[in-house]
């Protein structure tokens, strides 16, 4: 474990410390983003490229939202009505002029 290491900076513990809860696995159905609490229906946004920025790669004359967008919204519709029993409602639009995936999921 490189935090334990007395080699490690202490700069890179810090950092290490403060990115290991990513790596942590959540429960899609229990703890679906950080706060989460029972029977609270969320919306979740799926940017185009994954950005909320407006750069040259969101902003192409070819308005299109790639494969991966579309592979992550499936996966988590797959998972939140099949494993958590919720209802999700797809739908593509823009946010902040960028278009986007929305995935309105009722708990």
């Amino acid at each position: 474990n490189l935090q334990k290491n007395d080699y490690t900076p202490n700069l890179h513990k810090s950092f290490l410390s403060k990115h290991l809860y990513r790596l942590e696995t959540k429960d899609v159905c229990t703890q679906p983003y950080d706060g989460f609490s029972k029977d609270r229906n969320f919306i979740l946004i799926i940017p185009k490229n994954y950005e909320f920025r407006n750069t040259a790669t969101t902003r192409t004359v070819f308005d299109f939202l790639s494969g991966q967008e579309i592979k992550t919204a499936s996966r988590l519709m797959h998972l939140w009505v099949n494993k958590c029993n919720y209802k999700v409602h797809y739908s593509v639009g823009y946010f902040a002029d960028i278009k986007s995936i929305f995935l309105k999921v009722t708990t």
